[in-house]
C-alpha cells in the first residue's frame, strides 16, 4: 500500500460498470492495519468521500439473510488479513444523491468500487454470488480494477512495532484537519501513485487523542518528537499536523511539516523550513528554495486578512519539500 494508473472509459452493462483498460488501475486511497471490520457509514460520508477518496463500498438490506451474513464475514476478513478497508451502508440510508451517482437501493447485498470520482464497478449478489461468499474471489474482483494502497492506518502500539522498530515513514494527521484533508489527496497520493514498490506510508490519526484525551495530546506530540521539546533539531513548536517522519534502525532520521506557517505583513516569518532547521534536514539539498522564512509573498497570493488566499497557492511553496521527502524516503 506498479506504474499503474487508471484511464477509465466506462462501459455500462445491466449491473456492472468496468474500465476498458484492464492494465491501468487507480489505487485505493487508504488501507488499514488495525481496523478488523468493515466500517459503517452514512450517506453524507459516502457523498463527500467520493470526491476525494478511492474506496470499496458494500450495501445491504435484509440483515437476517444468509447472503449478508456471508458477505459481512468476507468484508471483515479482507479488512483484518488483507488490510483492505471497506465501508458499508444500510439500504435504508441510500438517498437520491447516491442514486444519481449510481449507488442503487437493493435489499440484497451489493458492492461498488469508486475511484477518480467515478463508479468503476457495481455488482449485486444476483450477478455473481460467489464474490460475496469467497474472500479470495472478492479480493480478486477488487484488485482487477484497483491497486491496494500504499497508505495504511495504524494504532498507537503499531507506531513502535511497525515504524520505529522496522523503519519507514509515518504520517501524523487528523481526520478533522483541513490542512491534512488537502495534503493527502492533492499532494501525497498524486506523488506516490506511480510507485512500483512494496512500501507503505503508515498513517496515525491524532483526533481520538485530541478529542478524548486532551490532557495527553501535548504529551503524545512531545513523546513522538513532533514538538521541539524532545527534538531540538527537527521538532517544530508544540507539534503540528501534517507531519511526516522517517525512522531507520529505531531512530528518527528526518521529518517534514506541511503548512503551519505564520505570515506577517506579507512575509513568511515562521515556517518549519528556516535557516537553522534545514541544516539538519537531509532531503532539501537538491531544492532551489531551501528556506521559507523571510519569503516575501505577492499581494495576489494573500487574502484581505493577509493570509494565504487558498490552499493551492499555499501548497506551491510546500509541495517541493514534501515531494523531496517522499522521493528520498519512499522511492
Amino acid at each position: 500500500m506498479k506504474k499503474l494508473l487508471l484511464s477509465l472509459s466506462l462501459l455500462f452493462s445491466v449491473s456492472v460498470l468496468s474500465g476498458c483498460d484492464s492494465e491501468k488501475k487507480d489505487m485505493l486511497t487508504y488501507g488499514t492495519l488495525y481496523h478488523e471490520t468493515s466500517i459503517e457509514v452514512d450517506a453524507d460520508t459516502i457523498y463527500n468521500k467520493k470526491e476525494k477518496e478511492n474506496f470499496v463500498l458494500a450495501t445491504y438490506g435484509d440483515t437476517t439473510c444468509g447472503c449478508w451474513k456471508y458477505f459481512s464475514n468476507v468484508l471483515d476478513h479482507v479488512a483484518k488479513y488483507d488490510h483492505v478497508l471497506t465501508y458499508k451502508i444500510s439500504n435504508d440510508l441510500i438517498d437520491e444523491r447516491l442514486n444519481e451517482f449510481g449507488i442503487k437501493n437493493s435489499n440484497d447485498p451489493a458492492f461498488y468500487i469508486i475511484a477518480g470520482k467515478k463508479l468503476i464497478r457495481r455488482t449485486f449478489y444476483a450477478d455473481n454470488d460467489s464474490l460475496f461468499t469467497d474472500e479470495t474471489k472478492f479480493l480478486h474482483a477488487i484488485t482487477e480494477k484497483i491497486n491496494l494502497p500504499y497508505m495504511y492506518f495504524i494504532n498507537e502500539e503499531q507506531i513502535q512495532t511497525e515504524v520505529v522498530d522496522k523503519g519507514g515513514i509515518i504520517y501524523y494527521t487528523r481526520m478533522s484537519c483541513p490542512d491534512c484533508s488537502y495534503c493527502t489527496p492533492n499532494v501525497v497520493m498524486p506523488h506516490i501513485k506511480y510507485a512500483e514498490l512494496d512500501k507503505k506510508i503508515y498513517v496515525f490519526d491524532l483526533d481520538p487523542i485530541r478529542n478524548d484525551e486532551p490532557d495527553r495530546y501535548q504529551q503524545f506530540k512531545d513523546d513522538h518528537f513532533l514538538s521541539n521539546k524532545n527534538n531540538k533539531e527537527l521538532g517544530y513548536g508544540t507539534g503540528f499536523v501534517p507531519t511526516f517522519q522517517y525512522y531507520q534502525d529505531g531512530k528518527l532520521v528526518d521529518m517534514a511539516v506541511y503548512f503551519n506557517d505564520v505570515i506577517t505583513n506579507g512575509v513568511i516569518t515562521t515556517s518549519y523550513y528556516d535557516e537553522e532547521r534545514v541544516k539538519h534536514i537531509h532531503y532539501v539539498h537538491n531544492l532551489i528554495r531551501k528556506v521559507l522564512t523571510g519569503t516575501q509573498l505577492s499581494t495576489y497570493e494573500l487574502n484581505a486578512s493577509g493570509n494565504w488566499i487558498d490552499n493551492e497557492t499555499h501548497s506551491r511553496y510546500y509541495e517541493p519539500f514534501l515531494e523531496a521527502f517522499l522521493d528520498v524516503y519512499f522511492y
